[in-house]
């Protein structure tokens, strides 16, 4: 089973099943599409007006109210942001069950594949989505039709208009994780909580209060095993001379090799990436690092205390002054990371073993064409897939389980989005003059000479 992790079941049941590849001609643009647009020749489509008497108009994609028409159909904003995104790329959404997913404004994020099916056979065009060019033309003929009707003395109380770049910008700006749930105060940060909540994922009882059945009980045991490795990995004491509290930048990056030292540790501990010739574990670890860290700092999060907490080489608490991220990843980036986690950790209910299958999942989601063990690695997603899928259902009941399991996959598209966000944003520290350490973690050279050097 191939799990991009865009999946809904019709009807609202949701399970490990067969992969429903997108159909080949969904990519491709309506019989009735306007022809492309050829360069010295740009012209915007012209919108269809929005009915004048009052017409309740309804998102042909996924039902809910829309605003008018976007690229030649009515739809919501949402399904209008999710079709400037996604319509244009090359990749290739699959859906995980038969290819004809319920869509409401509900269940839409759940299944990308039959979304932007659906955006297509209800007409939608992607040759009408603006490029940079385009863009800045349109721009500069709404800043200058602003400019112009606007009289020089205008002593009206009149509210002033949005500027022409708000206008046109404000719907690019829209964040990857647009659908996720409403953010929560702390104390309701657990939308449900169960008996084994009482315990740390490493206490026996947590696993005790578990619903385990014959058939789910050997299951169990091997994700009891990876959790405990986890955390006897990743809740060490930090090395003496390490930096317990980063000041600066360069010092919060060295820092973050202990992570990586960690991470190594944990995945040679997992005998699906032993299976794998070293090139491959390398490949892995470079195309999953930033997504993986994503997770990783999610876990590590405190609401309560509003940091990132970790074990001093005393072993006592320490915390990451969030400052320090503010200055390292800039407001914006800082931002967006952490509404991302909020969002996370709301969608997983704060469920420390989904996020580490989560983590699991997401290191093996791999471009399978550049391995030489292909297989190895798709069997692998697909059992830890299974095992997450076997967990919701021995801790939460039924009707639980078949809301969270597909909601918590579909984050990882949250993850993959702010993972890119990162990526670019690493570059530009490379850019900085970064000194050669802390450049050498961000390149991942480390990384590679230790797990070349592993057995």
């Amino acid at each position: 089973m191939t799990t991009r992790t865009d999946t809904l079941k019709p009807n609202g049941t949701s399970e490990v099943g067969t992969t429903c590849k997108q159909s080949p001609d969904i990519m491709e643009e309506s019989s009735n599409s306007m022809p492309m647009q050829t360069k010295g020749n740009i012209k915007e489509q012209k919108r269809r007006p929005k009915p004048k008497d009052g017409t309740k108009l309804i998102c042909r994609v996924c039902n809910d109210v829309a605003l008018g028409y976007n690229f030649d159909a009515v739809t919501c904003e949402s399904c209008k942001a999710f079709f400037r995104r996604n319509a244009l790329k090359k990749k290739v959404f699959n859906c995980t069950f038969d290819g004809n997913c319920r869509l409401d404004p509900h269940t839409r994020k759940f299944c990308s594949s039959c979304r932007l099916k659906k955006c297509f056979a209800v007409g939608m065009k992607k040759d009408w989505i603006l490029n940079e060019e385009q863009l800045a033309k349109r721009r500069q003929r709404l800043s200058s039709s602003q400019q112009s009707n606007t009289p020089l003395n205008n002593n009206n109380n009149s509210s002033p208009s949005p500027s022409a770049s708000s206008i046109s910008s404000f719907e690019y700006m829209q964040p990857p994780y647009e659908d996720a749930e409403p953010a929560l105060d702390v104390p309701n940060l657990k939308t449900w909580v169960y008996p084994a909540d009482k315990y740390p994922v490493s206490h026996h009882l947590f696993w005790n209060t578990l619903e385990v059945s014959e058939s789910t009980s050997q299951t169990i045991t091997y994700i009891r095993m990876v959790v405990q490795e986890h955390e006897n990995t990743f809740n060490e004491n930090y090395p003496s001379g390490a930096f317990v509290i980063p000041k600066n930048t360069k010092e919060f990056f060295v820092l973050s090799n202990v992570f990586i030292c960690r991470l190594i540790n944990f995945m040679k501990y997992i005998p699906d990436f032993q299976k794998l010739p070293k090139e491959d574990r390398i490949s892995i670890f470079r195309g999953s690092i930033r997504e993986v860290s994503l997770i990783r700092a999610s876990m590590a999060y405190s609401y309560i205390e509003n940091m990132w907490v970790f074990k001093d080489c005393n072993g006592e608490k320490s915390y990451l002054d969030t400052n320090i991220l503010k200055a390292t990843l800039g407001d914006c980036l800082y931002s967006k990371l952490a509404q991302f986690i909020r969002s996370f950790k709301i969608a997983t209910n704060d469920d420390k073993v989904i996020m580490i299958l989560l983590l699991l999942i997401e290191f093996f989601d791999q471009d399978k064409s550049s391995l030489l063990s292909s297989e190895v690695v798709v069997a692998a997603q697909e059992k830890y897939t299974s095992w997450l899928k076997t967990y919701i259902e021995c801790k939460y009941n039924d009707e639980i389980g078949k809301v969270l399991f597909p909601r918590v996959l579909v984050k990882l598209m949250d993850v993959r989005e702010i993972g890119e966000i990162c990526n670019e944003a690493t570059q530009n520290f490379l850019l900085q003059g970064i000194d050669p350490l802390t450049a050498e973690v961000l390149d991942l050279k480390l990384m590679v000479d230790k797990i070349g050097n592993s057995p």
